[in-house]
């Protein structure tokens, strides 16, 4: 039987190493949260209730905004030595069809979809792209012995639910693949251990290749 899972975040959770805080900020009230060009703390997120992707969803007219996202991602993927994993992006103006936040995953092992909802911040959109592809690479890779050995790992109890949202696997990989994938460096301020050899360890254990991260 194929898992169905959705998943959703609520912010750009990585940060850029070495970036100073500037003087201007951008506020987003729908994230509760006051963005700069690095974010010092976590933000939360939690896991939506299983939902089924239809067999034959209904895709909207082509965004040009969309495939170029899916290329760069692809592009990112194949410099890793990976393949994309197979869903199809939809890009929003409006949060609501992330339930109010800026990414969201639905799918099974077979594809699904990923919605981003944030009109600017490039980092923001890139960067949570790769996450919720992150959430895709691992339904769609890793199996039941895998996701015990990255537990053991990452020293965690669960997968998802019903620990916190950093403390659950899944976060934890779709987090390492986002920043393994990036290509400018980035620094993790969601989950521990964060440190470069520790997420290194993991992005080869859940890939089978070396990070990327800071390579264009």
């Amino acid at each position: 039987m194929k898992r169905i899972i959705a998943f959703l975040i609520t912010a750009a959770l990585l940060t850029p190493v070495g970036a100073q805080p500037a003087a201007s900020k951008v506020t987003d009230p729908a994230l509760a949260l006051t963005l700069t060009p690095y974010l010092t703390e976590a933000s939360h997120a939690s896991a939506l209730e299983f939902e089924t992707v239809p067999k034959e969803p209904v895709h909207s007219p082509v965004d040009p905004e969309a495939a170029a996202l899916m290329t760069w991602a692809r592009t990112r993927f194949e410099a890793a030595g990976l393949t994309l994993p197979d869903v199809t992006l939809f890009v929003h103006e409006s949060r609501d069809s992330c339930d109010g936040n800026v990414g969201l995953f639905k799918g099974s092992d077979a594809g699904g979809e990923v919605h981003l909802c944030t009109e600017d911040m490039n980092l923001v959109k890139r960067r949570t792209l790769l996450h919720e592809l992150g959430h895709a690479w691992t339904l769609q890779h890793l199996s039941g012995e895998d996701i015990s050995s990255f537990l053991a790992l990452r020293g965690l109890e669960h997968w998802s639910e019903p620990a916190p949202w950093y403390h659950r696997g899944i976060e934890h990989a779709a987090e390492i693949m986002a920043w393994g994938l990036y290509d400018t460096e980035l620094r993790v301020v969601t989950i521990e251990p964060s440190d470069p050899a520790s997420l290194r360890i993991a992005f080869r254990f859940l890939t089978g290749a070396d990070p990327i991260c800071g390579e264009n």
